[in-house]
């Protein structure tokens, strides 16, 4: 029993050192449908989201994890996705990401549910001194709502790292405190 517990840990804690997380910000175009058509409508599209990944010590190394984003089409509705993602390396620091899972989705007075699926080629950095590995590249993903106001949206667009939010952000907080002169 002692052994058994015992690796446990030393497994736990190995997977823990090697967990990465990564942020990023999606600037496309999409095709909204409805009921009867799948690409009714052309929108600009937006998403954030984050990941956290496990398993990852090397830029060649395979890694899975969890995905989160919230995405927008026009500012019209916002759907929220929850799901598994895999990273699968291509070569040096490019990267194959597919994610999947559940989503809500919010818009023209409806709520419902459905799935989404997300798949990014581009360059992911693979960071040997801290949890976060910046990316960016091509996305295209898929969503599909169910119920009254069933929706669907085929997405295709530039994924961009998160830090560039953060960036503005820091400095300009550090402009008002009167830093950085």
């Amino acid at each position: 029993m002692a052994v058994a517990a015992a690796a446990t840990t030393i497994t736990t804690a190995a997977a823990a050192v090697a967990a990465e997380g990564g942020g990023w910000i999606i600037n496309g175009l999409c095709g909204v449908g409805n009921d009867s058509q799948v690409w009714s409508r052309t929108r600009w599209c937006g998403n954030v989201g984050g990941d956290l990944l496990f398993l990852r010590r090397a830029p060649k190394e395979v890694a899975f994890g969890v995905a989160s984003s919230v995405g927008t089409s026009a500012f019209r509705d916002v759907s929220l996705l929850v799901g598994p993602k895999a990273l699968l390396p291509l070569a040096s620091a490019w990267v194959t990401e597919i994610t999947s899972g559940p989503l809500v989705y919010r818009g023209d007075g409806t709520t419902g549910a459905g799935f989404g699926a997300w798949l990014f080629v581009g360059e992911r950095r693979f960071n040997y001194h801290g949890p976060y590995s910046m990316a960016w590249g091509l996305t295209a993903g898929y969503e599909q709502s169910f119920g009254e106001g069933e929706r669907s949206a085929l997405i295709i667009g530039a994924r961009l790292d998160g830090v560039l939010l953060g960036v503005p952000i820091v400095m300009g907080i550090g402009g008002l405190r009167g830093r950085g002169r």
